[in-house]
């Protein structure tokens, strides 16, 4: 039996997440952006953002309870925002990989620079245990 495999892509907006997803390949990808999609029209909602990301931890679950590897392409500021995935991933047999997202394109949901500057400044290095394939740098 082959394992699923979650790819997790963190990085502040704009940094170049989906792209780098989109280029590896996944068929699945993951973000907490799809919640805001309405009729095809992005629509956010800050008074929601917390069941955008209880949407696609629920998503990333239903995906790999079914054995389908997958990309998640969210900010991670924090340890605890990645620690929930790395969680379920251990539970349904999953490897995981991080990878980190440095770019500067630009985000393209109008999140202003100011809003950038503060997640900046609260970035984490993430604590990547051992049997999690990438690596971390420190401050975005």
């Amino acid at each position: 039996m082959i394992l699923p495999t979650i790819t997790i892509y963190r990085g502040l907006p704009g940094s170049g997440k989906s792209t780098a997803a989109e280029r590896a390949g996944h068929e699945i990808i993951l973000e907490a952006d799809q919640f805001f999609v309405v009729d095809g029209e992005y629509r956010h909602d800050p008074q929601k953002q917390r069941d955008a990301q209880d949407y696609c931890l629920a998503m990333a679950r239903f995906w790999l309870y079914r054995g389908r590897d997958i990309a998640v392409a969210n900010t991670f500021v924090r340890q605890s925002d990645i620690d929930d995935y790395i969680w379920i991933a251990r539970k349904y047999g999953a490897t995981v990989k991080v990878v980190k997202c440095s770019g500067d394109y630009g985000s393209i949901h109008g999140v202003p620079d100011s809003k950038i500057a503060r997640m900046r400044l609260m970035w984490e290095r993430v604590r990547i245990p051992p049997d999690v394939d990438g690596e971390e740098h420190g401050r975005a």
